[in-house]
């Protein structure tokens, strides 16, 4: 079986908006994903049309033992795939923990 992937969001508070789906969380924002991504957040947006995140402000992405920094960031729903953006900075101990990244 298949095990599906899930990302749990710990804020301060969010708005939702029924209609369009979009959620505005409150920050500092903290995500974990099942599969070990670990995101830490000025502000984050869920965009319910696209399927995305969208955040700044202090972007830290860590993947196993290695992090990304940057000022700006898109991220899918699982943030497997995600876009660094705006004095991105890359901290590798083992170049195989790097996966997707984007300047």
């Amino acid at each position: 079986e298949k095990k599906k992937q899930k990302v749990v969001l710990n804020s301060a508070g969010a708005d939702v908006d029924m209609t369009t789906q979009d959620i505005t969380f409150h920050g500092p924002v903290t995500a974990k994903a099942n599969t070990g991504e670990a995101l830490r957040i000025g502000h984050l947006r869920w965009d319910g049309r696209h399927h995305k995140f969208f955040g700044d402000a202090d972007v830290r992405l860590t993947r196993g033992t290695a992090w990304m920094e940057g000022e700006r960031m898109v991220a899918d729903a699982t943030l497997r795939s995600v876009e660094l953006k705006g004095n991105v900075r890359i901290f590798l101990n083992d170049l195989s923990q790097l996966g997707t990244a984007k300047e």
